[in-house]
């Protein structure tokens, strides 16, 4: 465990360069400080983007895990989001600040790791993914599904889901979500086994900006809520224990790239 938890705080320093900066709570209370109310378009797009960034993602069929016996999975995922950086410049810039490279990327990589068990009698799902604090950047997610049909040779799986999401990001930005979800999937084969799934949902969120991005005074709106729909598809690959996940979904206009390997049991 110890190894994967370095494993992953590698791959944030790496894959979240302008999270990781010390400078961006800093620019962004510069920016506050300037009381310049245009710069709250710019927050109210950068709320939207940020919820559809640390929004929970199941990577997962619709099928709970039970089955009639208690069952459990864990894994690492990586979450690859767009990211616009327009709204950030915009914003970074009004407090007069000098954008640097480390900027100028399009998607965030996220990685977390996951964990996931199901009840042995009610078709009921709890899972968590989490990502360690590094330089101020931290994920922490929970989902409950429930499996409406547990499907079979002919049936599909349908399930609904709930979950609640929270993160923040290099100091500067504080976010909350809720969502529901209701998915589909179909398995096909014996010993590998191919689960294609969908799925479509809603998801309500809240930014705020951090207490260390905040400047003594200001006019300046610092709580942003957005709301946003959410498509998701999908296909896990079953190879006895192991299980390999791949999903694109899209949360509002932003659109992600997911993979997961795990172990179930």
């Amino acid at each position: 465990m110890k190894k994967l938890n370095k494993l992953v705080w590698m791959g944030v320093m790496m894959a979240l360069p302008f999270a990781a900066s010390a400078d961006l709570s800093t620019e962004v209370k510069q920016a506050l400080a300037t009381n310049n109310t245009t710069i709250e378009s710019s927050l109210t797009d950068i709320s939207k983007n940020m919820a559809a960034i640390f929004a929970h993602r199941s990577l997962a069929p619709a099928a709970t895990l039970g089955g009639g016996v208690f069952g459990a999975e864990i894994g690492l995922d990586v979450n690859d989001v767009d990211l616009d950086t327009a709204p950030l410049k915009k914003l970074v810039n009004a407090g007069g600040s000098q954008l640097e490279s480390k900027y100028d990327i399009s998607a965030i990589p996220v990685p977390t790791l996951s964990a996931a068990f199901g009840l042995p009698v009610l078709p009921l799902d709890f899972a968590v993914n989490y990502l360690p604090s590094v330089s101020g950047t931290s994920l922490m997610s929970a989902e409950v599904k429930y499996g409406v049909i547990e499907g079979g040779v002919a049936l599909p799986a349908v399930s609904v889901s709930a979950n609640y999401s929270t993160a923040t990001l290099a100091d500067t930005f504080d976010v909350t979500s809720y969502g529901a979800d209701v998915s589909i999937s179909k398995g096909f084969g014996v010993g590998v086994k191919f689960v294609p799934f969908a799925g479509v949902g809603y998801l309500s969120s809240n930014m705020s900006i951090n207490d260390k991005a905040k400047p003594a005074a200001t006019t300046i709106k610092t709580s942003y809520d957005s709301t946003a729909t959410k498509l998701k598809v999908g296909a896990a690959i079953e190879l006895g224990v192991f299980n390999l996940v791949g999903q694109w979904d899209k949360i509002g206009t932003y659109s992600a790239y997911s993979a997961r390997v795990g172990l179930k049991f």
